[in-house]
């Protein structure tokens, strides 16, 4: 097949510079190289003992042979213009060039060693291409059995906050949320499982800068499997085959979470669906519900949106009682009975399902 995945080196000093937020380098990759064609997926960004390199592959194999022949050994300083021919300018050092090539698979060389030797060595590097090849790909094909979209950060700088997170998280994927954990860590949850190990592969040992100590920490970030995940229960779902009471009045002016029915969702990706949805007001979080048993989508789904008011909008523009096969909006049952009994439903919804526990199973 072609070669469209190249590697790049030196980068300017602003970019690596401890004060540079920690996607900076990625973003500025992203915008420098999107200049030459369409990118396949997001940079990978590497440390090594010579300084960091990213990774990325063009959709076509003009286009990256356009970026190395441009990039390749262009001056990666940031100077004024006209500094090339003042009387203080200096040619720039190797260091100071951008260094752009193909990424080729590894050969051995042969020597005196064994056939076997080599045959393992040459296994080895086959390998070593492969790795990379996917480290860089996109999404593709059904989500792998055993996969899961949850990840485990720890060894974190300390005064990181769940936003400084959120800003390296959202680099690798349709981020769904990000959560404090136990002991200074945080949890990720992505829209998919490709998203989510390619966040894995790129975050676990990536050395970031402690500002309060000058010194690099490498983080740390591991699968969370999916049986570890905390039980989600629908009220809205259960209401039709439950002894429930529905959301009945009006909600109070802190409800902001909508239930959605009938979402496009065989006209829309899913990352791009959670972009649609931030057209009816800026979306807090969203939780597309998935059919367990091939997680494809149902086309319901939990939105919070950030204010009432737009969350009152469209319950107002797409009512419950509306066409059957248009989209339907409703004030959350869930958020009402996660407050329980002390809340405006004065129900205690677990209390209900937990008696019925039997029936369920059934």
């Amino acid at each position: 097949p072609e070669q469209r995945t190249v590697t790049v080196c030196n980068f300017p000093a602003s970019w690596t510079a401890a004060t540079a937020p920690a996607s900076a380098l990625h973003v500025n990759v992203k915008e420098l190289l999107a200049k030459f064609g369409e990118l396949e997926g997001l940079p990978v960004i590497s440390r090594t003992d010579s300084g960091p390199r990213a990774i990325v592959k063009f959709a076509k194999r003009a286009d990256a042979q356009q970026a190395v022949e441009m990039l390749n050994g262009r001056d990666n300083r940031d100077l004024p213009r006209g500094a090339k021919w003042s009387e203080n300018y200096r040619p720039p050092t190797d260091s100071e060039r951008f260094s752009v090539a193909f990424v080729s698979p590894l050969v051995p060389m042969r020597s005196a060693a064994s056939e076997a030797s080599m045959a393992v060595a040459a296994a080895e590097a086959a390998k070593a291409a492969k790795a990379v090849e996917k480290s860089v790909s996109g999404p593709a094909g059904p989500e792998p059995r055993g996969s899961t979209r949850r990840l485990l950060l720890g060894s974190l700088p300390r005064a990181w906050e769940l936003k400084d997170v959120e800003e390296l998280c959202e680099i690798y994927g349709s981020l769904v949320g990000v959560a404090p954990a136990a002991a200074g860590r945080f949890s990720a949850t992505y829209a998919t499982a490709q998203a989510a190990e390619r966040a894995r592969e790129a975050l676990d040992g990536l050395q970031v800068r402690c500002n309060a100590t000058g010194a690099n920490v490498a983080i740390s970030c591991e699968r969370l499997v999916a049986e570890a995940a905390p039980l989600q229960v629908h009220f809205d779902e259960l209401l039709p085959s439950m002894e429930l009471p529905a959301a009945e009045g009006a909600p109070s002016d802190a409800a902001r979470e909508i239930y959605f029915k009938n979402l496009p969702v065989d006209d829309i990706p899913e990352e791009e669906l959670r972009e649609w949805l931030n057209g009816f007001g800026k979306v807090d979080q969203a939780t597309l519900l998935k059919d367990p048993a091939t997680e494809e989508l149902t086309g319901c789904a939990y939105v919070r949106f950030e204010a009432h008011a737009d969350a009152a909008a469209v319950v107002e523009l797409h009512p419950a009682d509306g066409e059957e096969a248009d989209l339907q909006a409703a004030w959350s049952t869930s958020e009402r009975f996660r407050l329980g009994a002390r809340g405006p439903l004065g129900v205690d919804g677990l209390g209900a399902i937990s008696a019925q526990l039997e029936r369920l199973r059934a």
